[in-house]
């Protein structure tokens, strides 16, 4: 391969993007936004505009993930500090899976109409106390 093609192969997109990574140092936080909206007039108090980089793999040095980010710190983050709380939770729990395990329970009762393999049985069965009815002579 020529000089000139393997110069023609490097695309610029490319450059850009391994000199950016090559770029990055160990703590990469990127600084305030430019746009900083202001402290409505006769307010008292800060105000300051600030991302939320939690999310971006490519940021460090913030902490990951944050309180109430996620679906489990939200509805349990603050659950030490209420303890009346608990045993709401264990019911809600129980009641759930006394559901789901009474759901299962009454579907395996109807097998005999889902696995038409125990039919044969009943009828040989039902034809048999038939025959032992007309022989008594009840039937």
């Amino acid at each position: 391969m020529s000089l000139l093609r393997a110069a023609n192969l490097i695309k610029p997109s490319r450059c850009l993007l391994a000199a950016r990574f090559a770029s990055t140092s160990s703590t990469l936080v990127p600084g305030s936004s430019k746009i900083q909206l202001q402290k409505p007039v006769g307010e008292q108090g800060f105000f300051s505009y600030g991302r939320n980089f939690s999310r971006n793999p490519y940021i460090t040095g913030v902490q990951k993930p944050q309180s109430g980010d996620t679906v489990k710190s939200y509805l349990l983050g603050r659950i030490g500090h209420a303890y009346e709380v608990y045993p709401l939770i264990l019911l809600s729990v129980a009641l759930v899976t006394g559901m789901v395990l009474t759901a299962y329970y009454s579907f395996t009762k109807i097998e005999i109409w889902i696995d038409k393999s125990k039919i044969r049985f009943v009828l040989q069965l039902q034809d048999e106390l038939v025959a032992a009815a007309k022989k008594r002579g009840t039937r």
